[in-house]
């Protein structure tokens, strides 16, 4: 039985399935697990041929979604999701849509928080309910941002001891980088 942690406050659909329940409280349990096993297991819930799609890009298959999850969580350690609202789509109750809150506080102490959505479908693969496809909506901006800041003032510790000729330059670095961001 699944211990509902993430979900215990979600509104779900009057029709939607325990298993369906269970599937998405693993789901955000292991995505805000920050370990290697997490990270495997978490992409073990997709289809072998599941895609997660976020930023642009599309990660297929168990081994590009971990490593891509282990990337996230270098830069964004502690992130945090707690799904909100649950909506499903279709007969079946596989196809649904899910809003989410996250929050992260940063190194240097700047918090970020805001919502997401997610569109979900899931696959019935011998009597397991997996993921086969996860394309997040965000809006990246407000993580962008909590990350350059963090970034910058890292950069700005390791430099304090230099002269300020090389802090000037070291900033207008930071600054380019950030712009490429």
């Amino acid at each position: 039985m699944v211990n509902y942690v993430k979900t215990r406050n979600t509104a779900w659909p009057t029709n939607i399935s325990c298993s369906i329940k269970d599937a998405i409280e693993t789901f955000f349990q292991l995505l805000d697990g920050f370990s290697p096993e997490a990270a495997q297991e978490w992409s073990q819930l997709y289809h072998p041929k599941g895609k997660f799609e976020a930023f642009g890009q599309v990660f297929e298959g168990h081994a590009a979604i971990q490593q891509h999850i282990l990337r996230f969580w270098t830069s964004f350690p502690g992130l945090n999701h707690i799904p909100q609202k649950i909506y499903t789509h279709g007969e079946n109750g596989l196809d649904l849509i899910i809003i989410t809150t996250y929050e992260i506080t940063f190194s240097n102490g700047n918090h970020v928080s805001g919502e997401s959505v997610a569109m979900m479908t899931f696959v019935n693969d011998n009597s397991k309910l997996l993921v086969n496809l996860n394309k997040l909506i965000i809006d990246p901006n407000p993580l962008m941002s909590g990350l350059a800041a963090a970034s910058a003032e890292k950069v700005s510790a390791s430099v304090q001891d230099e002269s300020s000729k090389s802090l000037v330059t070291h900033t207008e670095s930071v600054t380019n980088a950030n712009d490429r961001v």
